[in-house]
Parts: C-alpha cells; structure tokens; sequence
C-alpha cells in the first residue's frame, strides 16, 4: 500500500520537532522540573511527562488501543512521572520518540480509526496531531527566550506545522486570519 503524502509530510515536520526538542533538551546544564511550566498547574516535569506518554499512547494507537486506558490513568501518569530528575524526563521523552517513530516506520496502513480521549479520528490524522502536541507543549516548557528564538530559527517547524494546521482551521473557523511571521 502507498504511504499517503499527509503521512510522509507530517511525519517528516514531527520527526524534526521532535529532533528539535530532544536537541533543546539535551543542551540544557540546569533543567529544573520543579520549575511552573507556562501551562497553568503543571511543572516542566509535567509536562516532558506528558510529551513521553503521548508518544506511547500514539504507539497504542497505531497498535489498535484507545490512547489512553481512561483519562484518569492518564492523569495519574503524568503526575507520577513529573517529579523525576531532569536526565530521566529527557530520556523518557527521547525513548518514547524512537519508539513512535519506529511504530510510524512499521505502519503499511493508515486507513484505520483510532479512538482518542475526545473520541475516533482518522489514523491518518495522527502524526499531525503529535506534531501539534510537541510544538505546542515546546512552548508550554517555557526554556527561555534565548531557546525559543534557537527553536524559531530551526528549520522553522513551528511556521510548516502552522502552514498544514491552518487550513484545517479555516474550514471549522471562517474568517480566521493567518498570522505574520517575522523570520
């Protein structure tokens, strides 16, 4: 069976967002987890826990799973996970990226319907919507101006994620305008 060109795009922009991260990550002397996350009521090790077990639900997903076993174990995992050390979280989330990334590499066929916490999608539709989760929880982690500005000047996977999600949204918001972006 033909891999779709959808798949081959979004995995090709997500697999670059998640060489972007881990690179981040990695280059980091004083990752604090402790440390608030911009996203309100979790840390920085909520949120790298999040990352890891989002790619594994994606694995469970491509393995014909629900994401999750229900949205409290979800919940359960995230908070037992965040008060790890620094080089554990960034292990863990580079751990589950090889094996998301091996598990698209093995998918031959992506007409099949995945069930999500907020119900079925497409197969189809899900390296997309890791891609969204790594780029926006990037910005959740909130690692500093100095790494956000490195990460704005990568390959600019934020802006290619943008330019494939907003069309999409188009469709279900009309009128919604596309942002400028500054290079």
């Amino acid at each position: 069976m033909t891999v779709p060109a959808s798949i081959v795009r979004d995995t090709g922009g997500c697999r670059e967002s998640h060489a972007n991260l881990v690179a981040t990550l990695s280059g980091l002397d004083n990752l604090d987890p402790t440390r608030p996350s911009r996203l309100p009521g979790w840390s920085v090790g909520h949120v790298l826990t999040h990352l890891a077990r989002n790619a594994d639900s994606h694995v469970d997903m491509l393995d014909g799973r629900p994401q999750y076993p229900s949205l409290e174990r979800r919940n359960t995992d995230i908070d037992t996970g965040a008060s790890r050390d620094a080089d554990t979280l960034i292990d863990d989330v580079a751990t589950s990226i090889t094996r998301l990334e091996a598990a698209w590499d093995a998918c031959s066929d992506w007409d099949f319907t995945a069930t999500t916490l907020s119900g079925t999608r497409p197969g189809v539709s899900l390296p997309l919507l890791r891609w969204r989760e790594v780029e926006v929880h990037r910005v959740d982690l909130g690692l500093g101006d100095a790494q956000l500005r490195a990460a704005a000047a990568e390959p600019l996977t934020f802006k290619k994620f943008f330019s494939r999600e907003l069309p999409a949204l188009r469709e279900e918001k009309p009128g919604l305008r596309e942002p400028q972006y500054r290079d």
